[in-house]
């Protein structure tokens, strides 16, 4: 088959950049939703159902609302008479790049069934990586949330109630009641200002977070994050791994597919390296050349893909290698949130039992006074 070129992709939409309809519903289309829909079509089109029925019957079963517009978008596009790979290009916030390549390519060699099929596998394995990989990131965050609540709780709430009992006392406290009490009052007496300064430097941090130069300030210090890095260099291995493999085992070139690897990474680091990797093999070289010593992907990516090129199996080899990620991430996730927990609960512990030490401290004195 002759190779794909970036130039011969459909370009995007005229109204790209501007104001279209739905397409603020286009950013709320899930993978879910969208490996559902692809699985459905593909399911419908293999079994030789016409294509504006298999569109407009997965539309229907969609229940997000921004996917069934994009797709009632696509099957008035394919009525009027365009292919289906040029209807999908006309709304990229639903269906990106490598989604619009894949069905060009099925429609061009008359396997558009098969490559939906194969499409809605690697959307499916995609979002179940991703889903694994929120999971390690979100549940830390949770309980450090519950913990801060419970301590702000107990300093804004339950302090304050000690501390007119003690005024009563007429004695000088402990100094660990006096280092509660006067964080309590500071928090009562100072919360709007802290926390106006905290929704000023959490939007500042978004807003620098969301340059060029910032964004990749975050993901080169992310992969540098003990227990967190590991887990995200083999999340990106994993996706980097199954997107090559599926490009290639439906017959896109592989320059062709390393330049949407490289539009679709959504990582400076692995963006910067593809583009590198494609670089280099579309100036005659290997593949796996340029990706000895990198800093983004494990030592694993390398020998699988030499033994691919060697073997002229490239898609087959990074496909187990996909799969073997991917069974890595889920036991990082495992370990992450096991370790985690029992670190959280603890420091949690402490702080609640610091308080109360501090607390009943004075108590446990003056009882000894009256004694």
């Amino acid at each position: 088959m002759r190779p794909l070129t970036l130039a011969s992709t459909p370009g995007r939409p005229a109204h790209q950049g501007a104001w279209h309809p739905a397409r603020w519903m286009y950013r709320r289309v899930s993978r879910k939703a969208l490996a559902a829909f692809t699985r459905s079509l593909a399911v419908l089109v293999a079994a030789r159902l016409p294509l504006l029925e298999a569109l407009a019957s997965a539309g229907r079963q969609t229940p997000a609302p921004g996917l069934r517009a994009a797709a009632e978008a696509v099957l008035e596009s394919v009525r009027r008479g365009q292919s289906l790979s040029a209807a999908l290009a006309r709304h990229p916030d639903a269906f990106d790049t490598l989604y619009v390549q894949l069905v060009r390519v099925g429609e061009m060699t008359g396997r558009l069934g098969d490559l939906l099929l194969r499409l809605a596998t690697y959307q499916e394995k995609v979002y179940a990586l991703r889903r694994a990989v929120r999971l390690a990131m979100v549940y830390p965050g949770v309980i450090v949330a519950l913990a801060t609540a419970c301590v702000a709780f107990l300093l804004v709430v339950i302090v304050p109630t000690f501390s007119e009992m003690f005024a009563d006392f007429g004695a000088e406290l402990p100094a660990p009641t006096r280092a509660l009490l006067a964080l309590s009052k500071g928090l009562r007496e100072h919360a709007g200002v802290g926390i106006a300064g905290g929704l000023i430097v959490a939007a500042g941090a978004r807003r620098l977070l969301r340059t060029p130069a910032g964004w990749r300030w975050m993901d080169r210090v992310s992969l540098r994050i003990p227990l967190v890095g590991p887990l995200l260099r083999k999340s990106h291995a994993a996706r980097f791994c199954r997107t090559l493999g599926t490009l290639l085992e439906g017959g896109v070139h592989l320059t062709e597919a390393l330049a949407i690897l490289a539009r679709t990474s959504g990582h400076s680091q692995v963006e910067a390296l593809v583009s590198r990797l494609a670089v280099h093999v579309e100036r005659g070289g290997r593949l796996a050349e340029p990706l000895q010593g990198n800093e983004v992907f494990p030592e694993f990516v390398v020998q699988m893909v030499a033994v691919g090129e060697e073997t002229a199996h490239l898609d087959e080899m990074v496909l187990h290698a996909a799969g073997y990620f991917e069974h890595e991430v889920d036991a990082a996730v495992e370990t992450l949130t096991s370790v985690i927990e029992p670190i959280l609960i603890a420091v949690l512990g402490l702080a609640i039992g610091g308080f109360l030490v501090a607390l009943y401290l004075p108590l446990f004195e003056l009882s000894s006074v009256v004694r």
